[in-house]
């Protein structure tokens, strides 16, 4: 177990450790000491000053990103396994498993498991057990909550309550599933995802149908006699906005609601329905309601306005719940300020500029071979054309190059970029135009490095 003194440890310390513990084979300690050295670089942070804690570890682990600290995935996932065993070898981390082998109490159990997803999501739980020489049928709860406490608080594993979760869910299946498995259930702890799915299914037809007859006329189309909205929708606003829809549903059926009976619209977008669905948001949320939340309003206000026609009084009252609702001013979530910070470098900035020019540099050399090769002139005429035109990722993945690459004054002029109302994620007529070096770098591409993945003269910009 973590020791008392252990838990004032820090990385260096653990360095030291290493370095004085003769029983490590010479090459696994030299692996160990330049994780750890490389990981107090990429955390700009001196190992003294970095507590040798699992939890805390592991959130901060969670926050590098392999681009930003310079290195490979695979690299930030060897530093990520170094650490573990160092933790481990130090007596910090209280549970390892990896190379423990099952003992009669389990090793049967594990044998008659017959499909891997249930080994890979079962086998560091029943290691866990074996561990604490606690026998399969003495499984329960009290062992579920030790597991995840463990995996939270002395691990450096991934999203530890997804984890837990997803154990208890395959444990359940294979009491179902298995010849002699413990008949113990496991109580499944709550998703932060709500599941729409299992609430639509159990709405009448006609509700279904008159949504989808909504989303067709919001997207432009005539119907129910209505003529359709000045201003239609693209495909990404109408996911979005039956997204509003489902959770307004999910809300009222997850607060005693009978979701059978809702059989209009009309029904869905009443001033009772929209409070009460807020209302049961607000209290899952803890009181945190989001930008999200105001959106549901809005949506239920073009419903009832646009669509059911509903009366003024409505109108104004499902108003007033959106002042309430909306947040008092647009700002950036702090990740997202944190994220952009990092910008008002110019030395950032600057490599964000020309980080185009080289990938396109390491495409011509072609070191990794002409696929990644390719790969990287693809990345860097994405991320050219995105600096020089604000457009959605999937609009850029859609570009068609005789039908929205064209160039002023001929092959030797500027390129500019068209994407009609209806091929853009928001319904919206699209032109830019690209910087001189953005066109050489698109034209370089398409001459080069294009016709080594077109496939039968496939008209995308970017293939695959």
């Amino acid at each position: 177990m973590l020791g008392a003194t252990s838990a004032s440890l820090t990385l260096a310390d653990v360095r030291e450790r290493i370095c004085r513990d003769d029983s490590l084979p010479e090459r696994r300690r030299r692996r160990v000491l330049q994780c750890l050295e490389r990981l107090g670089d990429i955390l700009g942070t001196p190992l003294a000053a970095v507590e040798a804690k699992p939890k805390s570890l592991r959130e901060r682990l969670d926050r590098i990103h392999p681009v930003q600290a310079g290195i490979s995935q695979n690299r930030l996932a060897n530093i990520r396994s170094n650490l573990t065993f160092a933790l481990k070898h130090c007596g910090i981390a209280t549970f390892r498993t990896s190379r423990r082998p099952f003992s009669q109490h389990w090793r049967p159990l594990f044998d008659r498991l017959p499909i891997m997803r249930h080994r890979i999501g079962l086998s560091r739980f029943m290691k866990f057990c074996d561990w604490r020489e606690i026998r399969p049928e003495d499984v329960s709860d009290t062992t579920s909550q030790a597991f995840r406490d463990t995996l939270v608080h002395d691990s450096l594993v991934r999203n530890p309550e997804h984890v837990h979760r997803n154990t208890c869910k395959i444990w359940n299946e294979a009491a179902d599933q298995v010849p002699g498995w413990p008949q113990t259930r496991l109580s499944v702890p709550a998703s932060r995802h709500r599941n729409f799915h299992h609430h639509w299914e159990r709405l009448p037809r006609s509700f279904r149908e008159e949504v989808d007859r909504y989303l067709a006329w919001r997207c432009g189309e005539s119907t129910a006699g209505k003529e359709p909205p000045l201003e239609a929708i693209g495909p990404t606003t109408k996911k979005h906005v039956l997204g509003h829809i489902r959770a307004l549903v999910a809300s009222l059926a997850e607060q005693g609601y009978d979701a059978g009976q809702l059989a209009s619209l009309f029904e869905m977008v009443t001033v009772e329905s929209v409070k009460n669905a807020i209302r049961h948001r607000n209290n899952v949320q803890q009181g945190n309601l989001t930008p999200h939340d105001a959106r549901l309003v809005a949506t239920a206000i073009h419903i009832a306005r646009d669509w059911v026609r509903a009366g003024d009084q409505r109108i104004k009252e499902l108003e007033g719940i959106y002042r309430h609702v909306r947040p008092i001013e647009r700002v950036l979530s702090e990740r997202s300020v944190s994220a952009l910070r990092q910008f008002t470098s110019d030395d950032n900035l600057r490599l964000i500029l020309e980080l185009p020019d080289h990938l396109m540099q390491e495409a011509r050399r072609g070191d990794h071979g002409l696929y990644k090769a390719t790969v990287a002139a693809q990345m860097a005429v994405a991320i050219e054309i995105l600096l020089s035109a604000p457009m959605y990722p999937a609009d850029v993945a859609k570009l068609q190059i005789l039908r929205n690459l064209k160039y002023f004054d001929g092959p030797r002029g500027n390129l500019y970029i068209a994407i009609s109302g209806e091929q853009s994620a928001k319904g919206r007529e699209l032109t830019f135009v690209l910087t001189r070096h953005g066109t050489e770098l698109v034209t370089e591409y398409m001459l080069k490095f294009l016709p080594r993945s077109a496939q039968d003269a496939a008209p995308w910009l970017f293939q695959g």
